[in-house]
């Protein structure tokens, strides 16, 4: 917001210019982790994963294979925090 505050020189630009540069990072998030996810699952199913069954496992009330697509959230999470960690060691 800084460097678009003393581009403009007005915080309402300044602040309507982020919000917008926020919005575009949550779409490109969210269409980043489904086609993660995708890919996830088409690999599982083809059983070219170690854990295929697991991850291509379709549950039969949702008809949606949810375990690729928590673990498509809960890894990169999990690498973050190994990573924070080995940092402060």
């Amino acid at each position: 917001m800084y460097v678009f505050l003393n581009a403009t020189g007005s915080v309402s630009a300044a602040t309507g210019m982020t919000v917008v540069v926020l919005l575009l990072l949550i779409m490109i998030t969210i269409s980043t982790m489904a086609a993660t996810a995708r890919q996830t699952f088409a690999f599982a199913r083809d059983d070219g994963l170690p854990f295929s069954r697991w991850l291509a496992y379709v549950g039969s009330s949702i008809v949606v294979p949810t375990l690729d697509k928590l673990n498509t959230i809960n890894l990169p999470l999990s690498r973050d925090r190994s990573t924070q960690a080995g940092t402060y060691l």
